[in-house]
């Protein structure tokens, strides 16, 4: 069975995206665990919750990739290696092992023509094609397979799944 990871600038439909492949292909969801996380504190976060963050991140994806289920995961670590470069400017060395070995099979690279929609927890409003382009140099540093999603509503989500039906050979 597959695993996905959705990766991509904020507010570009990931986790809608997550939502409606999860259903699609009868895949168990993985939801963003920052989200979760931050959402929690009244406060700006901190390096430290960055490590948490990723701490739980790698746990997670450390069972589920184990797992013979189809997978869908809303985020993962690459997300987090550039997050960390561009807040912190480094990047831990154990996040970049992680990276290589807990990568899933597959992961959909959103790009940001979709309109931007305000949330606490965004930062990054004005420089989205940037963090796309980091993103795609990050998955190509790594060799990852990868396809780049488009589009606004189902065109979005039959971009998604096009994508992935090519990486399958379907």
């Amino acid at each position: 069975m597959s695993k996905f990871a959705i990766l991509g600038p904020e507010s570009t439909g990931k986790t809608v995206l997550a939502e409606a492949l999860s259903k699609y292909l009868n895949a168990q969801l993985v939801p963003e665990y920052a989200r979760e996380y931050l959402t929690h504190f009244n406060r700006p976060y901190t390096v430290n919750d960055l490590e948490n963050i990723t701490a739980k991140q790698i746990e997670l994806m450390s069972t589920l990739l184990k797992k013979n289920e189809q997978i869908i995961f809303d985020t993962e670590l690459i997300n987090l290696q550039v997050w960390f470069e561009l807040k912190f400017e480094f990047s831990p060395l154990y996040l970049n092992k992680a990276i290589q070995s807990l990568r899933p099979d597959f992961y959909l690279l959103t790009y940001p023509d979709i309109e931007w929609h305000s949330d606490p927890l965004r930062e990054n409003q004005f420089n989205r094609e940037h963090l796309f382009d980091l993103y795609k140099e990050k998955l190509c540093h790594y060799s990852f397979d990868y396809g780049i999603v488009k589009g606004k509503g189902e065109e979005r989500l039959n971009s998604a799944i096009k994508q992935i039906e090519n990486f399958a050979g379907l």
